[in-house]
């Protein structure tokens, strides 16, 4: 089984986007981190309201609205993946904003950058489980 991003939560995650930024979100959540989406709601012939991505057992919310609360300051969603050097290289490939954090431990590598509508990011290498 290939790994796949996955969403660090304790229960599923709300953020809000313009509508106008469906697309960059999906490229963002869809094919940059590889979560799956899970659902887009449309309202009857209207533009898409929601877009959710699934991620093992919780869901990442995206309401779509004229007027989307942002909170650029707080990380407001917490990602891992297979590979932060891949995640880098699509990043500089396409000039998008990112910065690069460093701790102490080899593991303790991380990005932290602001998704296409303005809310704040934290995306680290997902790490495989040890067996004893």
């Amino acid at each position: 089984m290939s790994q796949t991003g996955r969403l660090v939560a304790i229960a599923d995650v709300f953020i809000e986007s313009h509508p106008s930024l469906f697309e960059q979100m999906h490229w963002f959540y869809g094919e940059l981190i590889d979560l799956r989406t899970a659902a887009t709601i449309h309202d009857r012939g209207e533009p898409p309201t929601e877009i959710r991505f699934r991620s093992d057992r919780h869901d990442l919310c995206i309401a779509l609205t004229d007027f989307p609360k942002i909170e650029s300051i707080d990380v407001r969603v917490i990602c891992e993946v297979p590979s932060l050097e891949d995640v880098t290289d699509q990043l500089t490939e396409r000039k998008y904003d990112h910065d690069r954090l460093h701790g102490l431990a080899h593991t303790d590598r991380r990005l932290h950058l602001l998704d296409p509508a303005g809310n704040r990011v934290e995306i680290r290498r997902l790490w495989p489980q040890r067996t004893v």
